[in-house]
């Protein structure tokens, strides 16, 4: 009720990029492809900002990406951002 205009299907989307943002940590591309791919040019905002969100948790919580996770197991240094 405190958010009227809720939708269930900006709501997945939302989480969809959010999940693959921070997986990645890409999160411009993964909102602007969330955003292109569905044609809701209206998402953008929510995109970004929950992206940006999701890439913030994963650098305080987690040291690698999905990207550069596999590197650091066979023991090669992986400068981080």
């Amino acid at each position: 009720a405190w958010v009227p205009s809720l939708d269930p299907h900006l709501c997945a989307l939302l989480g969809m990029a959010c999940m693959f943002g921070g997986a990645s940590q890409a999160m411009l591309a993964s909102a602007v492809f969330a955003c292109e791919t569905t044609g809701q040019s209206a998402a953008l905002f929510p995109l970004l900002a929950g992206c940006a969100v999701a890439v913030w948790v994963v650098r305080v919580l987690g040291r690698t990406s999905i990207m550069t996770e596999q590197i650091e197991r066979r023991g090669v240094s992986v400068p981080s951002n």
